[in-house]
């Protein structure tokens, strides 16, 4: 009796653990993405060419492209960018900040009208 109890604790832990990995990693997915447009978006955020991509998972250069043109679409994007960034995590809608200016003065700054470039 003791064994069986123990078996049939062992095996609803790994149904459990099976179905949540599944909930998981069907929340990962942005909605209305495949797991195949995710996984090829996910190489454009690495900074991967549709080409590279297509090398790296055996695919034609077209097919990487619709991929990622369907992906823009269900994800209501205009970029390859956005679509990277949406599935990335990052906020693709954010203005980049200001540059701070350099911490060394450029030698424009610091000639005079009068003088030529020679210091004369």
């Amino acid at each position: 009796m003791r064994g069986t109890g123990l078996a049939w604790l062992v095996v609803g832990g790994a149904c459990g653990y099976a179905w949540a990995r599944q909930v998981i990693a069907s929340r990962d997915l942005p909605s209305g993405l495949t797991a195949r447009q995710t996984e090829i978006l996910t190489l454009v955020a690495r900074g991967m060419s549709s080409k590279q991509i297509a090398l790296h998972e055996g695919i034609s250069r077209n097919s990487v492209d619709t991929h990622i043109r369907r992906a823009r679409r269900a994800l209501g994007v205009n970029s390859r960018a956005a679509a990277a960034a949406a599935v990335s995590g990052r906020d693709h809608t954010a203005t980049p900040a200001r540059p701070r200016p350099s911490a060394t003065r450029s030698s424009a700054a610091t000639t005079s009208v009068t003088r030529s470039s020679n210091g004369t």
